[in-house]
């Protein structure tokens, strides 16, 4: 998920299947969710990073609690398709 176009400083990893990058303020500029059956740990991602204030964390919280119950929930939706899916922008 990108939330930034900012340049990527670094990458975090928070575990073997989420990694975060933050830019040079430490900001998080996206995160890599490399499974669709990682789970997310939200309250972690919150407690340790910093997200630019225009990020809800309600955004983060429509994917919980993995990325796979995200992916069928979306495309259980009425004329939803996995290549739908692949547009969604995150806010900001």
């Amino acid at each position: 998920m990108e939330f930034s176009d900012r340049k990527v400083a670094n990458t975090i990893e928070v575990t073997p299947d989420i990694q975060v990058d933050v830019d040079d303020m430490n900001m998080v500029v996206g995160i890599e969710l490399l499974s669709l059956t990682a789970n997310i740990p939200i309250t972690e991602l919150t407690r340790r990073f910093h997200f630019h204030s225009e990020i809800p964390e309600r955004l983060l919280r429509q994917i919980r609690p993995s990325v796979g119950s995200f992916a069928a929930a979306f495309s259980a939706e009425p004329g939803a398709s996995s290549a739908t899916m692949g547009q969604i922008q995150p806010i900001g």
